[in-house]
């Protein structure tokens, strides 16, 4: 059985598959904390509404 991410599936969904903590969900938190942001994957999804309007 593999292990679960912080965002509670077995792959990363994070866009950013290029980034260096890609799959290293420890680590991104921690990054995150220091810039007082959440990562993608803790962040609410925005509607299209929201996206055309902001």
């Amino acid at each position: 059985m593999k292990c679960l991410l912080e965002n509670g599936l077995e792959n990363c969904t994070c866009p950013k598959s290029k980034c260096h903590l890609h799959g290293k969900c420890a680590e991104c938190i921690e990054r995150h904390k220091i810039r007082n942001e959440l990562p993608r994957c803790k962040r609410m999804k925005k509607s299209i509404f929201q996206k055309l309007f902001k």
